[in-house]
Parts: C-alpha cells; sequence; structure tokens
C-alpha cells in the first residue's frame, strides 16, 4: 500500500536516547551510549576525532571515520569540475547547509555527516546549469517548470533543480530561494534569499570559485529557519548543537547573531530555538516537541513567516479534496462495475487510449484519492482489494492509460503496458 503525501505532516523520528546524546554533544562524558546509537545518529565518524584514545569504543569506530572521510572525498571530487563548468559560464553558485559546513566549516570533514549537497543559484539559470551538468554526466531527475515522475510542472517549490550523479549516491538540490517555499506567496522568502546573497562571499576553492554565505546567515538561514520554517517542524537534529558550535568557533558572537536575525526578521524564530539549543548557555533538549508546543511556537512566528505549519497542512487538504472529487465518478462507475461487471467491456470501449506516461506522482495522487472513499465507505477495514483494483482501473482508463485487467491463475490483476501495477 502507496503512503500518503507527506507534503504536510512530515514528522521527524523521535531522537533515540536523547537523554544520552546531549550530555555526549556537550562535551559531557557518558559511557552508557553505544557505537550502535551513534552510527543511528550519523555521529560515528564523529564521536572517533573526539573521544579519548582510551575509550574502548574508539577503535571500532575507525572504519566509520575512514568511510565517512572517503565519501566526502568523492563528493568533492564530482563537485569540482561541476562548479567550475558553472563558473566558466559566469553562473553563480553557493554551498550551504551539510557540504559546506563539512568542507569549510569543520576541522575534519569526516566529523559533519550530510546526504544531499544543497546548492543556491539563481532561477533563471536553471536552466544553462542543467545543460553544463548533463554534458559531465550528470542525470537530471527534475527541473522547476517540467513535468517528471518527480513532480508535476507547476510543482511550487523552492528548489529550481534536482540533479544526479551518474555512478555514485550523489544528489545536488540546487534552490532558487534559500527557505522553505509552500505556495505562490514567497515574498518573505525572496527577500531573505536576496539578503542571503548581499552577505556572501567569493572563495577560491580547487582551481575555480564557489560562493559561501556569511557565518550568520548559515546559521540563521540554513540551520534555524530549516528547522522551524521546513516541513522538520521544529524537530531538533543531534547535528544542530555541533553546528551551531562550530560557527560560533569561527568568530560569531551573540550580539551579531542577534542582530543580523533582526536584519532578517527572524528574531523570534532564533529566539525560540535557543531555547532548545544553545552552545552560549550549554543548553540542548532533543526531545520532539509535541503538536501543543508545535503550535504555540508557530503563534508566535506569525509576524516573521506567516504560519508555514497551517500553509502545509492547507496545500496538503486543498490537493486532497481537488484530488477526491475528481476522483468521484471513479468511484460511482467502480461500485457500478462491482455490481454489474458485465458492464466493464462496453466502459473499456467508451473511453481513448492517449500515448502518454504515467507519471509516478500522478499514480501516488490516485492512489491517495481511491483510499478516500475506502476510507469513508468503511471498505478499508473490510475487503478493499476489489474496489480499489476497480477504481485504479478506471481512474487510470479516464485519463487515457492503457491499463488492462486479467485473471492470472484466479487473482485479478492490473497490467500497464505489460508491467503489473
Amino acid at each position: 500500500m502507496l503512503t500518503l503525501d507527506h507534503s504536510f505532516s512530515h514528522q521527524q523520528p523521535a531522537i533515540a536516547s536523547s537523554a544520552k546524546l546531549e550530555p555526549f554533544l556537550m562535551s559531557q562524558p557518558d559511557r552508557s551510549l553505544s557505537n550502535g546509537q551513534l552510527r543511528k545518529q550519523k555521529l560515528a565518524a564523529y564521536a572517533y576525532t573526539v573521544l579519548p584514545e582510551t575509550d574502548s569504543r574508539r577503535a571500532q569506530l575507525k572504519s566509520d571515520f575512514v568511510l565517512a572521510s572517503m565519501h566526502h572525498l568523492k563528493v568533492r571530487s564530482s563537485l569540482i569540475p561541476l562548479f567550475k563548468a558553472w563558473a566558466d559560464a559566469d553562473l553563480k553558485a553557493l554551498v550551504f547547509k551539510g557540504f559546506f559546513l563539512a568542507e569549510f566549516v569543520y576541522d575534519n570533514p569526516a566529523q559533519r555527516a550530510y546526504g544531499d549537497v544543497d546548492i543556491l543559484i539563481n532561477p533563471n539559470d536553471a536552466a544553462k546549469a542543467a545543460e553544463l551538468a548533463r554534458e559531465l554526466g550528470w542525470r537530471e531527475v527534475w527541473r522547476a517548470g517540467l513535468e517528471t515522475d518527480a513532480a508535476p510542472a507547476d510543482k511550487i517549490s523552492h528548489e529550481v533543480l534536482h540533479l544526479e550523479h551518474p555512478h555514485y549516491p550523489i544528489r545536488l538540490d540546487v534552490h532558487g530561494q534559500v527557505t522553505h517555499v509552500v505556495n505562490s506567496n514567497a515574498s518573505v522568502q525572496t527577500q531573505i534569499t536576496r539578503a542571503f546573497w548581499q552577505r556572501a562571499e567569493k572563495h577560491s576553492w580547487e582551481g575555480t570559485s564557489v560562493y559561501l554565505p556569511g557565518l550568520a546567515d548559515a546559521l540563521l538561514v540554513g540551520l534555524v529557519m530549516n528547522r522551524c520554517w521546513s516541513a522538520d517542524d521544529w524537530q531538533l537534529k543531534p547535528q544542530d548543537y555541533l553546528d551551531f558550535k562550530v560557527l560560533v568557533a569561527k568568530g560569531l558572537s551573540e550580539p551579531e547573531l542577534f542582530d543580523r536575525a533582526k536584519e532578517l526578521r527572524c528574531a523570534k524564530t532564533y529566539r525560540l530555538f535557543l531555547e532548545r539549543c544553545n552552545p552560549f548557555l550549554q543548553k540542548l533538549d532533543l526531545k520532539q516537541p509535541t503538536a501543543k508546543q508545535r503550535w504555540l511556537w508557530e503563534m508566535q512566528i506569525v509576524f516573521e513567516r506567516g504560519m508555514p505549519r497551517l500553509e502545509r497542512r492547507f496545500s496538503f487538504i486543498s490537493y486532497l479534496v481537488i484530488d477526491s472529487l475528481w476522483a468521484l465518478p471513479s468511484f460511482l462507475l467502480a461500485l457500478c462495475f462491482f455490481l454489474c461487471p458485465w458492464r466493464l467491456q462496453s466502459f473499456m470501449n467508451l473511453l481513448p487510449l492517449k500515448d502518454k506516461p504515467l507519471y509516478e506522482w500522478q499514480f501516488l495522487r490516485l492512489q491517495r484519492s481511491v483510499r478516500v472513499y475506502l476510507y469513508i465507505t468503511g471498505m478499508y477495514w473490510l475487503n478493499p482489494e476489489p474496489l480499489q483494483q476497480l477504481m485504479t482501473f478506471v481512474s487510470l482508463r479516464r485519463i487515457g492509460q492503457p491499463v488492462t485487467m486479467r485473471q492470472i491463475k484466479g487473482e485479478r490483476v492490473l497490467k500497464l503496458r505489460e508491467e503489473r501495477l
């Protein structure tokens, strides 16, 4: 069964063993934290660099450190030709968040685990950036304004391009806005992105150049806003305290951060973040916030950002209502064919087929609307499969997909272009 779209309710998993993690991250010895727990929280390589040599856990973490170092070197060597091609074409690219912190802020890149590489460009440069990346072998997975498996053409996002390395698991999230966008009203994000660029500095790097954010912006935008204004929904990550601490160690002061927060109009958000993550006061609380806490914090930042949590929820419900209304004829027809199966063949002959691909996002939204009616009718808790198959079949035929329904070894199977759904 496909899961519901997480566009509004992307909940971070609760931080395991926060009572043990918090002292460790604040440089307080805690020998009860196992290597398995460190690996689960992506802190194994970092732990190898900070645990004393006499600690028995350290020897077992050496392989984690080596693998993290090799991964970063591979990412780094893959990015250098791409950034050089962009710089030669006068495309400005700014790196921030995980890779930026590992490469340019931490003492050792292996200390900072990261997944995707986040890059900020001018949205108008997305097509050219994608073209140059493809010439170097990168795969263009999605680009704003184009319909792909990943998203429809009208997807609203702060990102403009997704690229994947052809041979190594490296994904580039190329942003047009530096903070998350939920709906078409992105005036706040545009202002912050403009201010972010103004503080950025051009940096010579491995025979080319790349733009880096100001340290205060790296913290306030890349960390604070990213946790509080995005689908992370106020859930802190263990690396947040370390990121905060190393950025402060580079020369950031409390007054400087508060002054910049006022300029970026995120001072209240920053104060709320400090209540749970504050290296200046050795304060850290990784517990998962309750729904009540999230809504209270959201209301306190309404004049800075609006209510992003409410925006995500409204966006999700809007799509759900639109998709469900579209699927109503499919539900009624499926009921008809469930009761009168001999009518199915005549229905198949009425609708023309189209030579159009079925995108993954289409199928996921279609399946979601199918489940809405299964829940409404109570069929979901009884025997949903027959009606679910019929409704999926009808919906696909309504959009011109050449789906077929066949009996195979006593089982009814849906196939699309000879592939089983």
